[in-house]
């Protein structure tokens, strides 16, 4: 159950007696230098927990992954859920964690942490994701995407994001989701020595879906395009300056395309 308040030495020390995938160092994220042009972009939802030892890593190995293939094609998203989040209510703002991010863990079937799926593919552990990633990078996209605008009112702290998708075959499943991200959130995590750092940089954390969870039927043939407006009210704890837009096209065969925006914040 959610607490409303805590003892954070007594959450701490609880987290110590609580292990995610214990993970050697040879066996950590190693670069991948392949050499191409990325025909697409790919999609990470990293799953991951603020009690969660190795999740660090994880953050590592997408940041290598952005270092080396850009960050405009890969698009991480860190999804807080599951057994290794702190026990606060959601709306407490040390959490991360949400009700959504919970639910996608239950439906994914994540058990351990870190976790992720690349472009919605099957659970990987993040020393796999750079092989994966290239593999998905060089796949020719099925559809196209483009977040034409994300207008945002500072008043009342709605935002409208515009999308626009065109497909590149008949997609007569396809849905799109679109998906709100925010990045340099000081908090506490867990490190790999076991200590507990109380002001962690937490990047491309998942804050809420702004379509339906798992994603709004969009039905396209090839050369057809479409675009549509979504619109949500910003947390009230969050920095608009440090949200991001988040939108991709899914398939039965994972990720179409996804691509990323700021909030236009002037």
């Amino acid at each position: 159950m959610k607490l409303h308040l805590f003892n954070i030495s007594l959450l701490l020390a609880a987290f110590a007696f609580t292990a995610c995938d214990d993970i050697d160092e040879e066996d950590r994220f190693t670069t991948c230098p392949v050499e191409f042009v990325p025909a697409k972009n790919v999609l990470i939802e990293d799953f991951t927990g603020q009690g969660c030892l190795n999740c660090p890593y994880a953050a590592e190995a997408v940041a290598s992954l952005q270092n080396l293939y850009g960050e405009e094609c890969i698009v991480p998203v860190a999804i807080h859920g599951g057994g290794l989040t702190l026990p606060l209510d959601y709306d407490n703002p040390l959490q991360l964690a949400t009700a959504q991010g919970d639910e996608y863990n239950e439906h994914w079937g994540v058990e351990s942490w870190p976790n992720g799926k690349i472009d919605r593919g099957e659970l990987t552990p993040y020393t796999a994701w750079s092989a994966a990633a290239v593999a998905r990078l060089q796949t020719e996209p099925e559809a196209e995407i483009t977040i034409e605008s994300t207008d945002y009112s500072a008043n009342r702290r709605h935002l409208d994001v515009r999308v626009g998708w065109a497909a590149n075959t008949d997609l007569p499943d396809a849905k799109i989701n679109v998906w709100l991200v925010e990045d340099s959130i000081v908090g506490v995590q867990r490190m790999p020595s076991g200590k507990y750092d109380m002001s962690y940089v937490h990047n491309h954390v998942f804050r809420r879906a702004i379509t339906e969870a798992y994603g709004n039927a969009i039905p396209l043939e090839e050369g057809e395009s479409g675009s549509d407006v979504f619109t949500e009210v910003l947390g009230e704890n969050w920095n608009e300056k440090h949200v991001r837009v988040v939108a991709f096209i899914e398939t039965p065969n994972g990720v179409a395309n996804v691509t990323q925006k700021s909030i236009n914040i002037e």
